[in-house]
């Protein structure tokens, strides 16, 4: 998990990427399998088990999940896409939404990001 800490070279967002997703996967495999656990706690009458590393563990790593989500998955994917294609073919309500959404983001991990001097987000208002 500290390793996203130093996760910040744009060339190798695709990496990030896709361990961060498969990160993701198995965090959501944990809290699945978590679930299925209190569940047979209920029926078994016991006191249900709390499992709060893997809520801390997921608060702390999502920031990097939404990061590297967006910055390759649609950011990259689509920036391509953009420069690619004839300027009349150019989708202007695809193009605002996803520059929407990723100032949206950044916005949001602005605070998350503040004393992580890899990952430094800095947005003029």
């Amino acid at each position: 998990m500290a390793d996203f800490a130093n996760c910040y070279d744009l060339n190798n967002c695709y990496n990030y990427y896709t361990r961060a997703r498969d990160a993701q996967e198995r965090f959501d495999t944990l809290l699945q399998t978590s679930q299925e656990v209190n569940e047979y706690e209920k029926v078994l009458k016991h006191d249900s088990t709390n499992f709060p590393a893997i809520k801390s563990t997921l608060d702390i790593f999502d920031k990097y999940y939404k990061l590297w989500d967006y910055v390759y998955d649609q950011w990259q994917m689509k920036s391509r896409d953009w420069l690619s294609q004839r300027f009349e073919d150019l989708n202007e309500q695809d193009m605002h939404e996803t520059i929407k959404k990723g100032l949206k983001l950044l916005r949001n991990l602005e605070e998350q990001f503040k004393y992580n001097s890899n990952i430094l987000v800095r947005l003029s208002y």
